[in-house]
């Protein structure tokens, strides 16, 4: 009995052995396994966050165009808007003119004539320039300014 048992003894570490290295060699394989597959995994995800990327300057470069069209021809509707404006600020200066000269013409005939300002002589010194620039020169010029609303 003795024999056997030594037998069984050594076959069954010879049996652990094997066992053991089969593991071993096992789990290494699954390491490496593993180990691609998370390669893999990372190169997926990479070559998807570039097409991200470039879809994402793709749509910014279409957006950019877009806003820069539009502000294009929103600048064009301003320039036709103001040529307008233009053409029509003379007729309009004209028409407020007539205007005023009716008035003035109605008001001579209810007040009579209008007679101009004269200064006393001891102010005979003040000249146009220097009333302009207190504020008592022609209003014809802020009155052109004054458009139809």
């Amino acid at each position: 009995m003795d024999y056997t048992h030594n037998l069984c003894l050594q076959y069954g570490c010879l049996f652990q052995e094997k066992e053991k290295k089969r593991y071993q060699a096992e789990q290494q394989r699954f390491e490496l396994k593993h180990q691609r597959q998370l390669e893999e995994l990372r190169a997926m995800s990479d070559a998807t966050i570039k097409e991200l990327e470039q879809l994402q300057n793709e749509k910014r470069k279409m957006l950019l165009e877009h806003e820069t069209l539009k502000l294009k021809q929103r600048e064009e509707a301003f320039s036709i808007e103001l040529k307008e404006w233009k053409a029509k600020l003379k007729p309009r200066k004209q028409k407020l003119e007539e205007m005023f000269a009716q008035q003035l013409e109605e008001q001579e005939r209810v007040y009579g004539p209008v007679t101009p300002l004269t200064l006393p002589s001891d102010l005979t010194d003040l000249n146009t320039d220097s009333c302009s620039r207190i504020g008592l020169g022609s209003t014809r010029s802020s009155l052109s300014s004054v458009s139809e609303g």
